[in-house]
């Protein structure tokens, strides 16, 4: 089962250094590390902003506060968030289980390796606690054009990271993903809520909804079906060498939310547009983060469910002895 702890500051996909633009916020309105970003970009801010906005179809509802933090900052926030998710008697557990199995060799310290790998990996995160977008600041390194001189990798970031702070206004992650971090459960919404944010992204790439684009399904597919495909199109990256070399179990499990996710998105998408992907946050149970419904159906018809282990209940009628003739071996003989 993939981990998952750390969903909401990965970005495996698409990593970066170097100095990202964005907008300028309130000062107030950051944690102590995080640095204002330059007033001169809050216009390109605006403009992903908007692109956000429009290859996701949800509406910015108030300001996003956005800053920069300083790859040290990272890796000690990276270490708060894994003991935040899983206690160190958790942590031991994974570790002592996936040994046990071979996943990982018998030297590992998880809990020194983990805030490690996922500090090269890191290249902007959105916080739905506090409620603010930051971007990694890396020493050497500066912004990349693609090969092609299309859109920015910097701009994709921001667009990606935009999307999960779109989501949390319309859908309160918080409560989209409270639940037991390592319950499979959580594991479908994280791949949903990264799923998301990465077809946007990808939409704003392409310049065009994605989903709409004819052949990408199938293209999609193949790419999945390969063992090699999300593994080997993030070993080309910055920070790839490091994901590389990281044990399968993990690399996957980092991976999974993004790719996996991805692929899922653009199914509902194809198949219900932007009403069907809202639907799990939309329809949530006030509190609780569960869907009233899975799938449309009638107003008010609400499907009874028994509780996990009840008994079913089930009348036998035993057959009337008496209407038969005793046989060999009958005592009524």
């Amino acid at each position: 089962m993939p981990l998952q702890p750390f969903r909401t500051f990965l970005f495996a996909i698409c990593l970066l250094p170097g100095a990202l633009r964005a907008a300028t916020a309130p000062a107030t309105a950051l944690p102590e590390g995080v640095a204002p970003l330059p007033p001169e970009s809050a216009g390109h801010f605006q403009e992903l902003l908007e692109a956000a906005e429009k290859y996701r179809g949800l509406e910015a509802r108030r300001p996003i506060p956005a800053g920069t933090l300083a790859e040290p900052e990272l890796r000690r926030k990276m270490s708060e968030s894994v003991g935040e998710e899983l206690s160190p008697g958790q942590l031991k557990a994974i570790e002592t289980g996936a040994k046990a199995f071979g996943l990982i060799p018998e030297s590992m310290d998880l809990s020194r390796y983990l805030p490690e790998l996922l500090t090269t990996q890191v290249a902007g995160f959105y916080d739905p606690e506090r409620r603010y977008l930051a971007l990694i600041r890396r020493d050497g390194g500066g912004p990349a054009k693609d090969a092609e001189g299309g859109r920015d990798p910097e701009d994709a970031i921001i667009v990606h990271e935009l999307t999960h702070a779109l989501q949390d206004q319309h859908f309160d992650l918080r409560k989209f993903e409270e639940m037991d971090p390592m319950s499979d459960g959580a594991t479908a919404r994280s791949a949903l809520a990264e799923g998301d944010a990465t077809l946007t992204m990808t939409s704003f790439m392409a310049g065009a909804s994605v989903e709409t684009v004819p052949g990408m399904g199938e293209a999609m597919s193949a790419f999945l079906d390969d063992p090699e495909g999300p593994a080997g199109a993030a070993s080309d990256l910055p920070g790839g060498d490091e994901l590389a070399k990281a044990p399968a179990w993990i690399r996957d499990s980092l991976l999974f939310s993004y790719v996996q996710g991805f692929a899922f998105c653009l199914d509902v998408r194809r198949a219900g547009g932007q009403k069907l992907l809202d639907m799990p946050g939309r329809h949530r149970r006030a509190g609780t983060g569960r869907p009233r419904r899975a799938l449309p159906g009638p107003r008010g018809a609400t499907p009874r469910r028994r509780r996990r282990h009840q008994p079913v209940r089930q009348r036998v009628r035993q057959p009337d002895r008496r209407a038969t003739p005793p046989g060999p071996g009958d005592p009524r003989r």
